[in-house]
């Protein structure tokens, strides 16, 4: 399986209104939603699916440092692996990715236990 290919499975499998809404992109564009919405799942994952709360601090501490695994082009994750290429065509900084991050910590449901 590709990094794209994985990408779309996460974020939007076939018969998805994901899936049908991103067709109406540039395949460059559809490429990059559906990564950068991939890791959205995969940082949102790291708390729905985790029911100790420690456990899902290292995930997202491990998603942060991919991340900038990522930025330094070293990426090892699928999604890091499909999102590498749009970083400079589509303005995807370092700022915005982390604030990503941060967003999806603050927002967790151990954050209002």
């Amino acid at each position: 399986m590709t990094p794209d290919q994985y990408c779309l499975e996460k974020a939007a499998p076939a018969g998805s209104g994901l899936h049908y809404a991103f067709l109406f992109l540039t395949p460059g564009q559809r490429r990059a939603a559906t990564a950068l919405y991939a890791l959205n799942r995969e940082l949102e994952e790291a708390f729905e699916k985790t029911i100790d709360e420690q456990v899902a601090w290292t995930k997202l501490g491990w998603w942060r440092d991919e991340i900038s695994r990522m930025l330094d082009g070293s990426p090892r994750h699928p999604v890091t692996c499909a999102l590498q290429p749009a970083l400079r065509p589509f303005g995807l900084s370092a700022e915005l990715l982390g604030n990503t991050v941060e967003g999806i910590g603050s927002r967790s449901a151990f954050q209002w236990m």
